[in-house]
């Protein structure tokens, strides 16, 4: 869902759908309900925004300075009309009108920001923490996006002794965000896909063993 722009890292490229907000609303609400359609829970990314920022926060911390009035009409414009799609991806960016001092994943400011003014009530989850824009340690990272009220954390190294750490400080989910997940499956209830049954059995014993979710089809 970002908006491309002149400043936009090639790092985000043709994976925007355009550089009109307009556009990028409406091929987003078509690319998450063709997704719904066939079982798929889309997560829109890189909430509020990527297309302002012009590095690539996979290596580095990207800092946008532009007024939030000129963001919120443009950049952050589809997240705003997408705020009904069940899942959301933080961005690795300083946005020095939200919080001067730190990136979306991390910020307090940013969480209240995008649950108050963007209306997004959806599951955040966060970019990978192992990305560069953010500093510090794993232990860090983690108490970081808790205290930020985040509510999952993404982690893409596979290295078992960050998982380890990651599990080690990370809370227990909470009934909230259970709720969510229930909310976010029962978007794609109605979806006709092959061996159904066997989908629903599967998807059940990850969703119950773990977060005592029993999926049901209408």
């Amino acid at each position: 869902m970002d908006v491309t722009s002149k400043d936009t890292h090639s790092v985000i490229g043709d994976r925007a759908f355009s550089s009109d907000e307009l556009i990028v609303a409406k091929l987003g609400e078509s690319a998450c309900e063709g997704l719904m359609d066939n079982g798929v829970i889309p997560i829109m990314k890189h909430i509020p925004g990527h297309g302002k920022a012009n590095l690539d926060s996979h290596k580095s911390l990207p800092i946008v300075k532009n007024s939030i009035e000129e963001l919120e009409k443009k950049d952050f414009y589809p997240f705003k009309y997408l705020s009904k799609i069940p899942m959301a991806m933080t961005a690795h960016i300083i946005y020095t009108d939200i919080d001067s001092l730190n990136p979306i994943t991390i910020s307090k400011k940013a969480f209240k920001y995008i649950r108050n003014e963007m209306n997004y009530g959806g599951i955040l989850i966060t970019d990978d923490i192992c990305m560069k824009a953010l500093s510090g340690s794993i232990k860090n990272k983690v108490k970081s996006i808790k205290n930020a009220k985040y509510d999952l954390i993404l982690h893409c190294s596979g290295k078992e002794d960050e998982i380890k750490e990651i599990l080690e400080f990370s809370p227990i989910i909470e009934n909230s965000i259970i709720e969510k997940w229930s909310d976010a499956l029962d978007m794609v209830s109605r979806t006709e896909v092959k061996n159904k049954e066997f989908v629903i059995n599967e998807i059940n014993k990850i969703f119950y063993k773990y977060l005592k979710i029993k999926w049901n089809f209408h």
